[in-house]
């Protein structure tokens, strides 16, 4: 069984690693956009998790309901939308680089909104994770001069939503 596991967790890394650069070809091929393609892996996904969702419908509460439905549609669908968005105008590598500083909000949240006080290697790693954001941004092909600023301003709208996925 451990076996398993871990061929599933070798199998859903390698998906996700290749979800943004396959997602990028397709919008370059011109053949579907990023809200098509949102809307086809997020229909997809329901579809699948519905049928899990279906057996335990009736055990579950109204507020339970509302909270998975929010989950749904904020916590899922919306960062889909918005990195698809992302992704169709900047660079894979960059989008992915806001995007996964993440964290830095939720560490932020964490510390005012509920006081918790996180230890000191996390605010070193927050420095870190923003200066790796900015020499991605700031650097590399023609500099942040060349990059699309609805894209990232869509990037760092996912990074928040994101951010909102793993406080629900």
């Amino acid at each position: 069984m451990r076996g398993a596991g871990y061929l599933l967790v070798a199998l859903g890394g390698t998906f996700w690693a290749t979800n943004g650069i396959a997602s990028r070809l397709v919008f370059d091929s011109g053949r579907i956009g990023a809200v098509d393609l949102a809307a086809l892996r997020i229909y997809g996904a329901a579809a699948i998790l519905g049928l899990g969702v279906v057996t335990i419908l009736p055990r579950l509460s109204r507020g339970s309901l509302l909270r998975l439905a929010a989950f749904g549609i904020l916590g899922v669908n919306l960062p889909q939308w918005l990195y698809y968005e992302a992704i169709s105008r900047i660079s894979v590598p960059i989008a992915l680089v806001i995007i996964y500083t993440a964290p830095v909000i939720v560490t932020a949240y964490e510390r005012i909104a509920r006081g918790d006080r996180p230890p000191r290697l996390v605010y070193a790693s927050i420095v870190v994770a923003i200066g790796g954001v900015i020499g991605a941004v700031v650097g590399g092909d023609g500099g942040i001069g060349a990059l699309s600023a609805a894209g990232l301003l869509l990037a760092v709208a996912t990074m928040i939503t994101y951010s909102g996925q793993i406080l629900l």
